[in-house]
Formats: C-alpha cells, structure tokens, sequence
C-alpha cells in the first residue's frame, strides 16, 4: 500500500510504497528528512481504519458461527428447513428488534409475540415455535 508524506518545510508531496520504509526518506525540493509525522492520512487514522476493518471482520465472523448455530438447532428438529429461510427469519426479528429500545428488558415478550405472530403465516405452528426459541435462545451480535 502507498503512502502519501507532505513536507512541513516546502510542501512537497511525495508517495512511497511501506516496503521501503520510511529511514531514507527525503523530499525531493529541500532534501529535508521526512519521517511518519509527515504522513498523510496520519498514523492515528491508518490505525483507526485498521482496526475498524479488523471489528467489521470479527462482525461477520460472529454472525457467521451464530447463523450456523441457530441452523443446526433447528436442522435437527426440522431436517428440510434451509438455512436462506432461517437468515430470512433472522432478519425479520432484527428488524423488529430495532424498532425497541435496547435497554427495556420488558419489551422482549412484545418483541417475541410480534415476530411470532408475522412468521405464524409462513410457515407451521411447530417450525414456528422452534424459530421463535432458537432467535430466544443465541444472543446477538453484540459488534
């Protein structure tokens, strides 16, 4: 990945690939020395970016492992349930969720009863039930 450094003396833009380093570095118009504090974005942005993509990545990790618990929760009482349909549900109930405030613990069985009664028309009565427990039971990405 290139870099950009700015010269504080005259201004002089200069891009660098990080593999060689920044110990040599000089601008081209002053021969001044130029060291990370000329780098733009700033180190603290790059380190900020960095580890956003690293919580983004950990995000869809932990929502993969739990989408996959939650399938074979109900792949074992529902053999022919596919896992679209179940992330279909999923989605549904998170964005029930969003509707309510987070920090309500009273507000779950009202939560539970809406998804319950707009998934009641799409599939039985016990496939239900089993999708109901299942979004009850796995926490949610707390990312």
């Amino acid at each position: 990945m290139g870099y950009v450094f700015i010269c504080r003396k005259c201004g002089d833009i200069k891009s660098i690939d990080l593999k060689f380093g920044t110990r040599y570095l000089k601008c081209n118009k002053c021969a001044k020395p130029m060291d990370w504090s000329n780098a733009f974005p700033p180190q603290s942005v790059i380190d900020f970016r960095d580890t956003v993509d690293s919580l983004f990545e950990l995000s869809k990790k932990r929502d993969k492992e739990i989408l996959n618990a939650r399938y074979d929760f109900v792949k074992s009482n529902h053999p022919n349930f596919d896992k679209t349909q179940l992330d279909k549900y999923i989605n549904q109930y998170e964005k029930i969720c969003e509707k309510y405030p987070d920090n309500d613990d009273t507000l779950w069985q009202s939560i539970s009863d809406e998804f319950e009664y707009e998934i009641r028309n799409d599939i039985t009565d016990e496939q239900s039930t089993t999708i109901k427990v299942v979004m009850d039971m796995y926490p949610r990405n707390q990312f």
